[in-house]
């Protein structure tokens, strides 16, 4: 046997290797995905489900800051209006 004919044998024999490899590879990425598939699509479901929440609570949350920001500006008027209204023992208040 030639050195060629050597090297071309053991190229084969590699090729073959690595197909069995890549192959039993395969069906372990395969059984791997079965075997988890149904905890992946719950957990997928689950974080689908948080968002979501995450979402809802983001819109609530700007919400308030919006109904606190508007109640922050009438206790601002209230005050300048209280001040302005001598006869209060609190220091305004007094009605004209």
């Amino acid at each position: 046997m030639t050195a060629v004919q050597y090297l071309a044998k053991n190229l084969h024999d590699f090729s073959d290797d690595v197909g069995r490899v890549l192959r039993d590879i395969k069906g372990m990425a395969g059984d791997a995905l079965a075997a988890y598939w149904p905890e992946l699509e719950r957990a997928q479901a689950l974080a689908d489900k948080a968002l979501v929440k995450g979402r809802e609570a983001q819109a609530d949350l700007s919400s308030a800051k919006s109904r606190l920001s508007s109640a922050d500006s009438w206790v601002e008027k209230a005050g300048k209006y209280n001040r302005q209204w001598p006869g209060d023992e609190r220091g305004g208040g007094g009605h004209p």
